[in-house]
């Protein structure tokens, strides 16, 4: 299981603008707020904090810019919305130590960073015993909300012509408290990188230096964060189901 696909927001838009001091000029929808389960794999419309005034909507899973047709063939168009679509798919989180390896990561990296609210996330923790999963939920100690630092592109559709605004979370090393829990797995002790209240508008600025944002890669703070563990059966209930966050009092038995 790999971490970090999964994310909550149980907050409505006006909240969210209201915590971020930013201007609200969309329409609030039941995909994008008050969701008990928000999941990469259905490359969602999210809500995202850019460095405009106004709330964004942008889609989970970072399309770079530069897939372009190779000719203005029909064909062609087709190929490149594919390739666009595939190479989406392994850009939902992109791990910190990779943002100034791969050349199509550098401009957003450097200019079009974001923060993607979320009030917590999921990951699973391995039991030593009989290796099974047992999935947990994180939430911030003493905030309504946790800031994944991301980044952001817009891709030009070469079929339809329109440009899709997309996003990709970044991850870090965990820290000690996730470290014990998320134990497991493909991407063992790695965690969401969140941000610092007071370094969130810093990581939103366009002309921060590369040295000044290699700095906010870091792990969060542990004791801003909690966590418990839910029930397995969290990934089959309906998203806007409240009980997917009922505590899992079996796992202390």
């Amino acid at each position: 299981l790999i971490m970090s696909f999964y994310s909550s927001l149980i907050k409505k838009a006006e909240e969210i603008a209201s915590r971020y001091n930013k201007r609200l000029t969309l329409v609030d929808t039941d995909e994008a707020s008050f969701t008990y389960r928000v999941s990469a794999f259905s490359e969602p419309q999210c809500y995202v904090i850019t460095n405009q005034p106004n709330v964004k909507l942008f889609y989970w899973g970072l399309i770079p810019f530069e897939i372009l047709p190779e000719n203005g063939t029909e064909k062609a168009k087709k190929e490149a919305v594919a390739e666009a679509e595939k190479i989406r798919k392994t850009m939902y989180n992109i791990p910190a130590e990779n943002l100034y390896k791969k050349m199509v990561l550098l401009n957003p990296v450097n200019h079009q960073r974001c923060i993607i609210p979320v009030t917590g996330y999921y990951d699973w923790h391995t039991n030593n015993d009989d290796f099974s999963k047992i999935p947990y939920y994180f939430h911030p100690a003493n905030d309504d909300f946790f800031s994944i630092a991301g980044v952001w592109e817009v891709w030009q559709n070469p079929v339809t012509e329109q440009g899709i605004h997309t996003f990709a979370q970044i991850t870090t090393a965990a820290n000690p408290f996730v470290r014990k829990i998320h134990n497991g797995g493909k991407n063992a002790y790695r965690m969401p990188l969140i941000l610092n209240k007071e370094d969130e508008e810093k990581w939103l600025d366009p002309e921060l230096p590369k040295e000044e944002i290699q700095k906010l890669l870091k792990p969060f703070p542990e004791k801003l964060m909690d966590a418990y563990p839910i029930s397995p059966d969290f990934l089959k209930k309906n998203k806007h189901d409240p009980t997917i966050l009922d505590e899992n009092i079996k796992v202390y038995d």
